[in-house]
């Protein structure tokens, strides 16, 4: 649970970031929709899914270098099975946290469309359809343990996230081909 825990919370940090550019991203597209400029829409998305992907690389690459550092602050140095699971933890982390920001920065975007229904739906399946049985099977009937709890959770959050974007992508197409301007 410590391990858990202490993981858990570096994630709810840097998900922080995933937040903001999601806000940014949102409002970006909604108002360049509202000037008609699609193709500056998905280079909104593009922009904030290359911006995450870079704080994501240097945070994972901390994680991966220096783990036992990283996790200091939150567990003491007496607790060695709880820093070996931690460790292991952190490791998923470092994955995870791509997926996790992308998801975010979707959900955002599909709130630019004015597609909320649309990222709601599609949190539903990547969560509870993909998710949660997929960290069942790993973490119990798998015998992963903790581990593979954090695997489940690491394929609910990529099965959304390229749900997420797939779905920008093909809403921001149908604008982009209805707004065509008339051949003269």
């Amino acid at each position: 649970l410590a391990a858990h825990t202490a993981v858990n919370q570096l994630v709810y940090i840097v998900f922080q970031i995933a937040v903001g550019l999601s806000h940014a991203a949102s409002l970006g597209v909604s108002r360049e929709l509202a000037l008609g400029n699609t193709a500056a829409a998905q280079r909104l998305q593009r922009t904030a899914l290359a911006c995450a992907a870079a704080v994501m690389a240097v945070v994972g690459l901390v994680y991966l270098t220096v783990p036992k550092l990283v996790l200091a602050p939150f567990l003491e140095s007496g607790e060695a099975g709880a820093m070996d699971i931690a460790t292991q933890l952190l490791l998923v982390a470092a994955v995870l946290q791509f997926f996790d920001c992308a998801q975010n920065i979707g959900v955002g975007l599909l709130r630019g469309l004015d597609d909320t229904k649309g990222g709601f739906r599609v949190t539903l399946v990547g969560y509870w359809l993909v998710g949660l049985p997929a960290a069942a099977l790993l973490g119990f009937v798998a015998g992963l343990d903790t581990l593979g709890v954090w695997l489940g959770l690491l394929t609910g959050l990529a099965t959304t996230a390229v749900l997420l974007l797939r779905r920008f992508g093909r809403g921001i197409g149908r604008l982009s081909t209805t707004s065509a301007p008339a051949a003269v």
